[in-house]
C-alpha cells in the first residue's frame, strides 16, 4: 500500500520510500516555489524539469503540476519557438466576373540604380485578365507614388472596384486617393504576401526576366516596357489566353521578339464566365492543398502572441488582445496600454497565449473558506488550524499538527485501550497512523453541512499530508 511507503525522520520530516530513494513529501503550498527554483534559471522544458525535481521530491500529479507552470511560462511562450503551429487554411478573394475589376500592386526594390536614377519598380496585376503593369521610379515618396500610380489607373477604360494593396506608409496617398473615386482598398496583413499573391508571383518572374535581359541589372529600366509587352502577349497556363486577348479579343497578338508585321489580327469572342470557372477550379486545387482541418479559430478578447519579426529580439511579443477578426486574419492591441496601437496580422503570426491562474486569489478564498469552518465548529470544540504557513517550513508544520493531536487524545480521552483499531506493526508510522485515523473518523461524524464545507476545502496542514499522500483515506 502507498501509506507503508511513508516514513517519518528523526527532524519530523514526512518522505516517501521507494526503490531506496527517499523524497520528500511537500505541501501544495510550496510546489510552485520549487517548480520556480528549478526552472527559470535555464527555463528548461517539462521533462528536464520533472526528472530533477521527482529525484528529491514527491506530492500528487507532480508532472501535471510542472507542465502547467512551464506551459504557461511568459519567457517560454516569448522566446522559443512555436514547435506546433496554428497554421490557418489558404482563402482567396472572390474572383471578378470580367477584367478591370480588381487589381492589386505592390513595389519592387531598391534594386541597382540606372543611368536615369531609377531605384524602385511600381507594379500591378489584373485579377481576371491577368494583365500586369509596371512603372520605374526613382523614389518611393507617398505623391510621387501617387501620380506615377494614376499613369496605371487611368490607363484602362474602367476603374477597377477594389484595389488590393501592402499597408505600406507610402501608400497613404494612393489609399486617399482611391477613398475620393469610391474604390474598395483591401489591405494585406503586415509581413504576408501571399495575401498579394499575383502580384508576387509577377514580381518574382519580372525580376528574373529583367535580369536576362542585361547584365547584372545594369539600366534595367531600359528593358522593362519590352519585358512588360512580352508577358502580357503570352498565354498564360490559369486562363489559357493571354491577357491582351482576354481585354481585346485579338487570338494572337504581336509579340515584342516576332518582326513580322502582320496586316490583319483574328479576332475571337471571349468567354468570361469559361475562364472565371478555370480560376475557380484552380484556385479550389490550390486551397485544397494547403488545407487544414486542424486549424484553431481566435476569440475576440482572446489573450494572444504576435510574431515579432525583428532580429535580436524575442521571436513572439505580447500578449495582446484580439479585437476584430475575419478567416485569417486579425486586429490585435496591447494590453495595459492607453491609445495603444492595433496590429492587423496573419493568423499563421499568431500564437496562443496560455495565461497563468492568479494563485494569489485562490490562497485568499481558501482562507476565507477555513474561517467559515472555523466558525462553524466552534461549537464542538473542534480546533482548526488555518493555512498560514508562509513563514514556517512544513517540516515543523507537521510535528506541530502531531502534538495538536496527542494534545486532543490526551485531553478527551480519544484513547480506548478496547479499541478495534489495529496498528501495522511494519508500517514506518504506526503510533502516528493511529492519530490520523481516529482524526479523521471524529471528522466524518460531524452534520452532513460540515462534511459538505470539508469536501471543498483543506481544513489544515494535518488533513493535507492525508488527502494528498493517503489516497485511500480521501474525504469526499
Amino acid at each position: 500500500m502507498f501509506r507503508e511507503k511513508l516514513k517519518i525522520l528523526k527532524n519530523d520530516a514526512l518522505v516517501l520510500v521507494e526503490s531506496q530513494l527517499e523524497r520528500l513529501c511537500v505541501p501544495e503550498i510550496f510546489e510552485i516555489e520549487i517548480i520556480k527554483e528549478y526552472h527559470e534559471n535555464f527555463h528548461i522544458g517539462i521533462d528536464l524539469t520533472f526528472s530533477r525535481i521527482a529525484r528529491k521530491y514527491f506530492w500528487p500529479k507532480m508532472r501535471f503540476s510542472i507542465s502547467e507552470f512551464i506551459r504557461t511560462c511568459l519567457y517560454c511562450q516569448t522566446h522559443k519557438a512555436d514547435n506546433h503551429p496554428n497554421i490557418a487554411p489558404t482563402k482567396t478573394f472572390p474572383t471578378p466576373s470580367g477584367p478591370f475589376q480588381k487589381i492589386g500592386f505592390d513595389l519592387i526594390g531598391p534594386l541597382k540604380m540606372t543611368d536615369s536614377g531609377s531605384v524602385y519598380v511600381m507594379t500591378a496585376v489584373d485579377f481576371f485578365s491577368k494583365k500586369c503593369y509596371a512603372v520605374a521610379l526613382k523614389s518611393k515618396e507617398s505623391k510621387y507614388l501617387l501620380e506615377k500610380f494614376k499613369e496605371i489607373l487611368y490607363h484602362n477604360p474602367y476603374f477597377p472596384s477594389a484595389v488590393v494593396m501592402d499597408n505600406a506608409p507610402e501608400f497613404s496617398e494612393i489609399k486617399d486617393h482611391l477613398k475620393k473615386l469610391n474604390i474598395e482598398v483591401c489591405l494585406a496583413p503586415a509581413r504576408h504576401p501571399q495575401t498579394n499573391g499575383a502580384v508576387e508571383n509577377f514580381n518574382r518572374s519580372l525580376k528574373s526576366r529583367l535580369r536576362a535581359c542585361s547584365d547584372n541589372f545594369e539600366n534595367w529600366d531600359s528593358n522593362l516596357h519590352k519585358v512588360i509587352h512580352e508577358i502580357n502577349s503570352s498565354t498564360h497556363s490559369v486562363t489559357k489566353f493571354s491577357p491582351f486577348t482576354i481585354e481585346t479579343g485579338i487570338l494572337n497578338p504581336h509579340a515584342a521578339y516576332d518582326s513580322v508585321m502582320r496586316k490583319c489580327f483574328d479576332k475571337i469572342d471571349v468567354n468570361f464566365q469559361e475562364i472565371k470557372t478555370r480560376i475557380d477550379k484552380e484556385k479550389e486545387i490550390r486551397c485544397k492543398k494547403f488545407d487544414n482541418p486542424k486549424f484553431q479559430q481566435y476569440d475576440l478578447g482572446e489573450k494572444v502572441l504576435m510574431r515579432n519579426f525583428r532580429g535580436k529580439f524575442p521571436p513572439f511579443i505580447g500578449p495582446f488582445t484580439v479585437v476584430e477578426k475575419s478567416e485569417t486574419a486579425l486586429k490585435l492591441k496591447e494590453d495595459d496600454k492607453i491609445g495603444s496601437r492595433i496590429f492587423a496580422r496573419h493568423a499563421n503570426d499568431i500564437r496562443k497565449f496560455k495565461e497563468r491562474k492568479n494563485t494569489s486569489e485562490l490562497e485568499l478564498n481558501l482562507n476565507d473558506n477555513i474561517i467559515g469552518v472555523e466558525e462553524k465548529y466552534a461549537e464542538n470544540n473542534f480546533s482548526i488550524c488555518s493555512k498560514q504557513v508562509s513563514d514556517t517550513n512544513f517540516e515543523t508544520i507537521f510535528s506541530q499538527k502531531i502534538e495538536k493531536n496527542n494534545e486532543i487524545k490526551s485531553s478527551e480521552n480519544l484513547v480506548d485501550s478496547n479499541s478495534s483499531i489495529e496498528s501495522d506493526s511494519d508500517s514506518s508510522i504506526s503510533g502516528d497512523s493511529v492519530i490520523l485515523n481516529r482524526s479523521i473518523r471524529e471528522i466524518q461524524l460531524l452534520d452532513e453541512a460540515a462534511e459538505i464545507a470539508l469536501s471543498r476545502i483543506e481544513i489544515n496542514v494535518l488533513l493535507e499530508f492525508v488527502d494528498e499522500c493517503y489516497a485511500d483515506m480521501r474525504i469526499d
